[in-house]
């Protein structure tokens, strides 16, 4: 197969370079159009009113602190990787988007937007449902090159020194741990990404997402794997509102089936994989049996 297509892309190249050549002995010119030139993809709209509250726009919540899912950009719009996931979804689905920053996953419910992009299951009510799933993230592991890659445990981090934010949830879990290492805390994400790069600790911990993100300034830290299990984020809809969810899952749906979210994701998070949960470091306890077991602790102490 891949010498079928290497001799279907060199005869595609001499096919080109023959084009090219012609075009220049006719005195002609090729060009890449602009953006302005390009006629935008026609998408049928999917749904209106009363399935959204305006008529050809798609309405979105959003958390704009939650950078880099969403941020402010210099302009004042929005950028971040749940704005982009927002932006295509409200394509598919042939309508306008619109964001709101100042109101929460309840705002579904309450008509102040369509959807809320973010929402976790802690969000879920009576009026709340939350469905699908765009992006993990948990507090993970990052190295200053690739020698380390999952699966990692706990155990092989023998000797290194971590780097973490002070006060962070990463800082906590390495606490918990007892593990094998020396830890230097520092103000925030970007200190402990310089000092990786500078060689004063070998790895760093920290938030998957944001730790992605900010890797590409600071010397392509690499992801090594996850210290607690993933929070998955999905897109909240009025739980009434069954035709509005199905249009926003199928629009999902398809950004999935033609690699269109896996772009996204990689443009903002680079090598991070989508799915975080086969990465978990082992030897770590999670959050979930941290909190069991302090439960019991308790209940045998009563």
């Amino acid at each position: 197969m891949y010498k079928g297509m290497k001799i279907r892309l060199a005869r595609l190249a001499a096919l080109s370079g023959a084009f090219l050549a012609v075009a220049g002995l006719g005195g002609c010119s090729l060009l890449t159009p602009t953006r302005a030139e390009v006629p935008p993809r026609t998408v049928r709209t999917k749904v209106t009113t009363p399935v959204i509250a305006t008529k050809g726009v798609l309405t979105v919540a959003i958390d704009a602190s939650d950078a880099p899912q969403a941020m402010e950009a210099a302009d004042g719009g929005l950028v971040g990787y749940s704005v982009d996931v927002a932006r295509a979804i409200a394509q598919r689905l042939g309508l306008k988007v619109s964001f709101v920053t100042d109101e929460g996953p309840d705002a579904v419910g309450s008509d102040a937007a369509d959807i809320y992009i973010g929402a976790t299951s802690d969000d879920e009510s009576d009026d709340v449902e939350v469905a699908g799933s765009y992006l993990e993230n948990a507090p993970a592991l990052f190295s200053a090159s690739d020698s380390i890659s999952a699966p990692v445990s706990i155990s092989d981090l023998s000797g290194m020194t971590v780097g973490v934010q002070s006060s962070s949830a990463a800082q906590d879990i390495i606490a918990s741990t007892d593990a094998p290492v020396t830890v230097e805390t520092y103000g925030n994400v970007n200190e402990c990404l310089e000092a990786l790069g500078s060689g004063e600790v070998d790895l760093v911990a920290c938030d998957a997402t944001a730790g992605s993100y900010l890797a590409r300034a600071h010397g392509g830290a690499h992801f090594v794997g996850a210290l607690d299990s993933a929070t998955s984020y999905g897109i909240a809809v009025r739980a009434r509102n069954a035709d509005l969810s199905a249009a926003v899952m199928g629009a999902l749906d398809e950004l999935e089936a033609d690699g269109t979210l896996d772009a996204i994701h990689t443009a903002w998070y680079g090598r991070m994989p989508r799915s975080i949960a086969d990465s978990m470091v082992s030897g770590v306890l999670t959050s979930e049996e941290r909190r069991a077991a302090e439960e019991e602790e308790r209940r045998l102490a009563e």
